[in-house]
């Protein structure tokens, strides 16, 4: 009669793709690290990149 006979293959592709993304989702995020940078190392970017002078950085390091 009427119903889902003609989708019956539907179901099995569904959930495979369900299943797959589920499991992509939760394990892709494992490998990532989190870098942490030290407030010194901070500083020196800032001062490479001219945000704060030489004095500023030593000051920032002796009070670190």
């Amino acid at each position: 009669m009427f119903g889902f006979h003609e989708f019956h293959w539907l179901m099995p592709i569904s959930m495979a793709i369900f299943w797959g993304l589920l499991f992509y989702l939760l394990f892709s995020g494992l490998n990532k690290k989190v870098s942490v940078e030290s407030p010194v190392d901070i500083a020196k970017r800032r001062f490479a990149s001219g945000d704060i002078s030489a004095e500023e950085l030593d000051e920032i390091k002796k009070k670190l």
